[in-house]
């Protein structure tokens, strides 16, 4: 976000910069632009939530528990979104918070748009953004998968040891899957489930990282009660790599005492502490991004999946294909050696069919009257990309290109005049996509581009 905004405000041009009160802003809410004298900034679609919040409240106070609970509607990204928002609008508007000309922080209460900005229509009543939220949706075009990830489960209860890996290029919606299957699972007080995220890093990862994650989390809210226990009996080296869950004199006798210990003691340990955890109650531990994973984490994923012996356990991994195809050869090895393991399961997700979407229109806009054609055009245009359908209905809403009237909801424009433009946030991930390819590559794609969607194999030749 800060990288984003550095270089929004180097977009300025210099005569703007050189007089700064004299450019005066302008709200282009058709097309989601945000104008400072002849140069235009398109917004995202939740930095346009909020400025039309504030513009349709212009001179009351607006806090920011409001602001997540209209644009945010509290989900992911909340926590501190007003406040970057704010940030990103004032760099843009060339708005100084010390002498604020058009937004102003009223103590700790909240934000007050004072200023005056012309806006292309009448601020309408704000859209409620969590009309648009797909996290309060169904998961749509999933079915297959939630019942196959149901019958692993089931299969794992009885003793089976499933390693269940779930691909997809990033913005699929695997991470979505998950969290659409364990709500199915939120009574069940039989199960205890864990969570570790593996993250991007330009040197040596962590060992074990999401691992010692998982644990320190499920120690900490109390989903198992006896874990402390359990790592001191059964996998002392675990407890010296969480110091913040136990006594510091303790930490130090296990360190004095394993000291020259092999590395490969904390992968046997952790098997060993893992059947042991689920003796009594069965397990499921989600391990995201494992393409990102650290070579201690891969390696105890393949030595558990070796085992033989019955194991309550289900762990579920998620991968991006793309980063897979670009990444080192270590996890891809690995696949290739769980692949030939009996617990072993792999499904790449595609993209959402015209049904899904169809699906998607019925839950999100109930008795929507949208043209019979808008979710064949949507996929085509998207290719049932689920982040882009995602990003493309939160564009449309935060510019009042869908509304509601009478109970049902329409389409403020030409549906072709909508599926042209792109949201800033795709066009974000589509370039950082671009970024991946080999410089020949790069020069094809970008020759392809000018011949349209469709275009003979000798035009990138030419």
């Amino acid at each position: 976000m800060d990288a984003f905004i550095e270089s929004r405000s180097r977009d300025f041009p210099a005569d703007d910069a050189a007089s700064p009160d004299q450019a005066a802003c302008r709200l282009e809410v058709t097309r989601g632009l945000l104008w400072r004298g002849a140069r235009a900034f398109p917004l995202r679609a939740k930095t346009m939530g909020v400025l039309r919040l504030l513009i349709s409240r212009s001179g009351l106070v607006v806090s920011s528990d409001e602001m997540r609970d209209l644009v945010w509607a509290r989900r992911h990204g909340s926590a501190h979104g007003p406040k970057q928002c704010i940030r990103e609008l004032r760099i843009l508007m060339r708005d100084d918070a010390e002498r604020p000309r058009y937004i102003e922080t009223v103590g700790r209460l909240g934000y007050r748009f004072i200023g005056q900005i012309e806006v292309d229509e009448p601020p309408a009543p704000l859209v409620d953004l969590r009309c648009c939220d797909l996290d309060t949706l169904p998961c749509v075009g999933r079915t297959r998968e939630i019942e196959g990830l149901a019958d692993k489960l089931l299969r794992a209860r009885k003793g089976a040891r499933i390693l269940q890996v779930i691909g997809g290029e990033a913005g699929a919606g695997k991470t979505r899957l998950i969290d659409h299957f364990l709500a199915g699972l939120q009574r069940d007080a039989d199960l205890w489930v864990g969570w570790g995220q593996c993250t991007p890093h330009p040197g040596s990862r962590e060992p074990y990282g999401p691992l010692l994650q998982m644990f320190s989390q499920m120690a900490r809210d109390g989903s198992l009660p006896d874990l402390c226990q359990l790592l001191r009996d059964v996998a002392p080296s675990w407890l010296v790599q969480l110091p913040g869950l136990f006594d510091a004199s303790e930490v130090v006798q296990k360190q004095v005492a394993l000291a020259g210990a092999a590395p490969a003691r904390m992968v046997r340990e952790l098997i060993e502490a893992l059947e042991r955890l689920t003796v009594r109650r069965p397990g499921l531990l989600v391990l995201e991004d494992i393409h990102w994973a650290d070579a201690s984490t891969l390696a105890w994923l393949s030595a558990w999946s070796l085992r033989r012996a019955p194991s309550r356990l289900m762990v579920i991994c998620t991968v991006r294909s793309d980063e897979l195809d670009n990444g080192d050869t270590a996890l891809r090895s690995a696949l290739r050696e769980w692949s030939g393991r009996a617990g072993f399961h792999r499904v790449d997700l595609p993209g959402l069919t015209q049904e899904a979407v169809d699906s998607l229109f019925a839950a999100r806009f109930p008795q929507h009257d949208f043209p019979a054609a808008l979710a064949h055009d949507l996929v085509a245009r998207t290719e049932g990309h689920a982040l882009f359908i995602a990003e493309v209905l939160a564009q449309w809403l935060a510019r009042g290109r869908i509304a509601q009237s009478d109970g049902h909801w329409r389409l403020q424009a030409e549906a072709s005049e909508l599926l042209d433009s792109v949201p800033a946030s795709v066009q974000s991930v589509v370039g950082h996509q671009m970024t991946r390819p080999t410089q020949c590559e790069r020069r094809l794609l970008e020759t392809a581009s000018s011949a349209g969607l469709s275009f003979s194999a000798a035009v990138p030749t030419d």
